[in-house]
């Protein structure tokens, strides 16, 4: 058996990592989803710990989120990414959402799809029925929620106005 130095070491070097307040977004950003990949079998805690410290950074951190999102080798921190962008609330994050929600992943897509519902936009309405009518089961129930969140939001703010995020 191979010796897994880097197993063991790893945690000796986060030691002299720089404290994550003390970095700018978009690092702070790549720890933590660093962090939440490194993690064998995360639980429905860590990964929303993960989330709502990276919705804490807000506007900064949209952009690393959507690149993580589209890219990451992970599904956690795909999973992450996704919530996170839906928490924050920006409206940019919508097209590279719906591009998540095509991933083959459940997981991924159903972050993607509560994430979607979250936003609020309309540009997400034909790609979360699409995912209502042919996902897996449990994308099924997050698009359906999704889409009652969209109709919501169109019943109670008229056409042009946003609603409010948190």
């Amino acid at each position: 058996m191979a010796w897994k130095w880097r197993e063991w070491l790893s945690p000796l070097l986060e030691i002299f990592e720089p404290p994550l307040d003390s970095l700018p977004s978009d690092e702070q950003v790549r720890r933590i989803l660093r962090d939440v990949s490194r993690l064998k079998k995360p639980t429905h805690y860590d990964l929303t710990r993960a989330a709502g410290q990276l919705s804490a950074l807000g506007q900064p951190a949209v952009d690393p989120l959507i690149v993580a999102a589209l890219s990451s080798r992970s599904r956690f921190a795909q999973q992450v990414a996704a919530e996170a962008l839906g928490l924050i609330g920006d409206r940019q994050a919508v097209i590279p959402l719906i591009e998540v929600l095509k991933i083959e992943t459940f997981e991924v897509a159903v972050c993607a799809a509560r994430a979607l519902g979250r936003l609020g936009d309309e540009r997400a309405r034909e790609p979360l029925e699409f995912a209502a009518r042919f996902g897996s089961t449990r994308v099924k129930e997050a698009a359906s929620e999704a889409l009652s969140n969209l109709m919501y939001a169109a019943a109670v703010y008229p056409a042009g106005s946003a609603p409010p995020h948190s």
